[in-house]
């Protein structure tokens, strides 16, 4: 054994020891989509840090479909998800054996972003409806000054936000003629440089990326005798602003006290910002 594969072998013995979990905590696994990713990590080490004998490992990459399927499965302890359980998922776990819990946890804001060329400032949610779907095509409909309506939207890389906006919001498929960017920033920058644009991306795309697109920020009435509302993650959180979409936790309703403490400390958190 020459004494380079030594170094690398003593090397690979310290990483391994560095990853896996001290032999007297627990690991609780949380599984979900990248859109939750970046706030469940943040807020599961600041769990860590109150809780040090517990190791919370916070997997993306799942999509919603997926981590119900490996929570049922026992693959995973916790499963964050974007949207609600339907009826077939609730009755695969059933079939398992497992009966499973939802917990909310806190809403996202859907902002409206239209080219900064547009004389509005303030929309309905019945217009921006409309206007999604494909059911207005200009913006004279709305009372601004004639101009096609270009809807943009993001593809199945963000598949949460999609059936959110379609199924949950619309309840109709949008526009047939918007045009489909594979990310958030795409739509931004498209809207950005596309005169009579309209668009929708989450609240961090539009406020929290740094040399994001410049676009104009709707602000949104719930209905036309209500105020007209600028989206931010307070309006979001007390629901004065009134597009936005929940995140859940689901565990297994067998759960562990660890678990549980777990989900308890995420809920009383809270979805809003946060910071190590």
């Amino acid at each position: 054994m020459n004494a380079m594969f030594m170094v690398f072998l003593v090397a690979l013995q310290v990483f391994a020891a560095a990853m896996a979990p001290a032999a007297d905590k627990t690991v609780i696994r949380v599984t979900g989509p990248d859109s939750m990713f970046g706030r469940l990590h943040t807020l599961s080490m600041l769990f860590e840090r109150e809780n040090p004998g517990t190791d919370v490992r916070v997997v993306r990459g799942a999509t919603v479909d997926a981590v119900f399927s490996a929570l049922a499965r026992g693959e995973t302890g916790v499963a964050m998800a974007s949207r609600k359980i339907n009826a077939a998922e609730k009755d695969a776990a059933k079939a398992k054996g497992v009966e499973l819990t939802e917990n909310l946890i806190g809403y996202g804001g859907i902002v409206i972003v239209t080219h900064v060329s547009n004389p509005l400032n303030e929309l309905t949610v019945d217009q921006v409806k409309k206007l999604l779907s494909g059911e207005y095509t200009n913006w004279s409909e709305c009372g601004a000054p004639p101009a096609l309506v270009k809807v943009f939207r993001v593809g199945e890389k963000h598949p949460g936000t999609l059936v959110f906006m379609q199924e949950d919001f619309l309840g109709k498929p949008l526009a047939s003629g918007a045009e489909t960017m594979p990310d958030f920033a795409g739509v931004m920058a498209k809207v950005s440089g596309t005169p009579g644009a309209i668009g929708f991306v989450r609240i961090r795309d539009a406020f929290e990326c740094p040399g994001q697109a410049v676009t104009k920020i709707m602000k949104i009435r719930a209905g036309v005798d209500a105020p007209a509302v600028l989206p931010c993650r307070g309006t979001v959180s007390d629901g004065s602003y009134p597009i936005r979409r929940p995140y859940y936790l689901y565990s297994n309703s067998r759960v562990s006290t660890e678990i549980s403490k777990y989900i308890e400390y995420i809920k009383a958190k809270g979805w809003g910002q946060q910071t190590l």
